[in-house]
């Protein structure tokens, strides 16, 4: 017999719309200016939300080819290797808070634990 109840949420997934776009430092070299990013989460049962990662959709800085500065590509990419920065770790608190306030509502509602 599973310990699993009908309608426990296990995993969330909640988009961040960054605006204005958020520049994270890349892990390998350079900088992501990302326009959103995506929280996964995820808890065992009846345990607390954790995050399991943190995604970002986001456009490559470049070297320009003038003397004038940096710019950025106009593409963006899904990505996954950058660091978490202060400004956006403050955004990745805040969306776990709010699934556990949903999920605080759910139960005392009825429909969802």
């Amino acid at each position: 017999m599973s310990s699993l109840k009908p309608l426990q949420r296990l995993t969330a997934d909640v988009t961040i719309d960054l605006n204005p776009e958020i520049i994270v430092p890349s892990k390998k070299d350079g900088a992501y200016k990302l326009r959103n990013a995506t929280v996964h989460m995820s808890r065992p049962i009846n345990g607390r939300w954790s995050v399991d990662s943190v995604t970002g959709n986001g456009a490559v800085q470049y070297l320009a080819r003038t003397r004038q500065g940096m710019g950025w590509r106009k593409a963006y990419y899904q990505r996954t290797d950058f660091e978490v920065t202060p400004e956006l770790q403050v955004l990745v608190d805040e969306a776990v808070s709010l699934v556990r306030e949903d999920c605080r509502k759910a139960l005392q509602s009825g429909t969802v634990e």
